[in-house]
């Protein structure tokens, strides 16, 4: 039986928050070990997370999802079109956790474990707002 949009979308969604899950395991763990492999394994996997949220919700809104190079002008489409989808700054959260995100694979920037728990959080707050869009739309 073929799966519905809403139902792909949901199954992203919950892939985002296993992801989560296991990122914040990877980075609690790390910081027992001081094991910066481990927390470089955790930003890994809340990118993951990221990623499939904003999968999840263009998904919905869309229908399907875009190619790699159509996402950036995919979610200005979604800005422009979806009100809440703009007052979420979705666009803009989705690049800004990237972006920091990708820090702490490829620097020392990593060592601050202050800033990847902070990190951590802001990919919690985007996954809730995602959840809580992809309810009104159902």
């Amino acid at each position: 039986m073929a799966e519905t949009v809403a139902e792909r979308a949901v199954a992203l969604l919950e892939s985002a928050r296993r992801l989560y899950r296991e990122a914040v395991r990877e980075f609690e763990s790390g910081v027992g070990e001081g094991g910066w492999v481990r927390i470089a394994v955790a930003v890994e996997k809340a990118s993951g997370a990221v990623e499939q949220a904003t999968k999840a919700l263009v998904l919905m809104l869309k229908g399907k999802l875009p190619s790699s190079w159509e996402e950036d002008r995919v979610l200005v489409e979604l800005e422009t079109s979806f009100p809440e989808v703009a007052r979420l700054r979705i666009r803009d959260r989705y690049a800004a956790r990237l972006s920091y995100l990708s820090r702490f694979r490829y620097s020392l920037y990593s060592s601050n474990l202050k800033l990847a728990e902070y990190e951590l959080e802001k990919v919690k707050e985007y996954l809730d707002d995602i959840s809580r869009l992809l309810k009104q739309l159902q």
